[in-house]
């Protein structure tokens, strides 16, 4: 929904703001990443919070200061608004896509098919290496 708002964005802006706000038309797309990135990000803390993995979410964070500050600064020095607009959303998206990365590389994937895993969490067992498997173990797939 909100890549169709984008792309109707500029329409809405000139009917409801009318031409003095045409200079702002190319800062609309932007801004755009920035609302892909949240529909992306809005779960990365609650799952660093859950693998009890908070630092990686604070280093996160500090890594993103320290490569995006040089380069934001850059961008506002070379390109003015339009530069500051390219970082502000392609900060929020690259930060949305490295915290998902981090997320996935620090989560514990099971090491077993997903239907010994059903098998061994519906017996509570912890290991499912040596569980030898019997036909009514067997989960239905139904």
């Amino acid at each position: 929904m909100s890549i169709g708002v984008a792309i109707a964005s500029p329409v809405i802006l000139l009917v409801l703001a009318g031409t003095n706000y045409l200079p702002a038309i190319p800062l609309l797309f932007p801004v755009m990443l920035q609302s892909i990135a949240v529909g992306l990000d809005v779960g990365v803390g609650s799952a660093f919070q859950a693998l009890n993995k908070s630092e990686y979410g604070i280093g996160l964070n500090i890594f993103m200061l320290a490569v995006f500050v040089p380069i934001g600064y850059l961008l506002i020095v070379h390109l003015s608004g339009y530069g500051a607009a390219w970082f502000y959303g392609a900060r929020y998206l690259v930060h949305a896509i490295l915290g998902i990365l981090v997320v996935i590389c620090s989560s514990d994937l099971p090491k077993c098919p997903t239907r010994v895993q059903a098998a061994c969490n519906k017996f509570n067992r912890q290991s499912c290496g040596t569980i030898p498997l019997r036909k009514k173990d067997h989960v239905s797939e139904e």
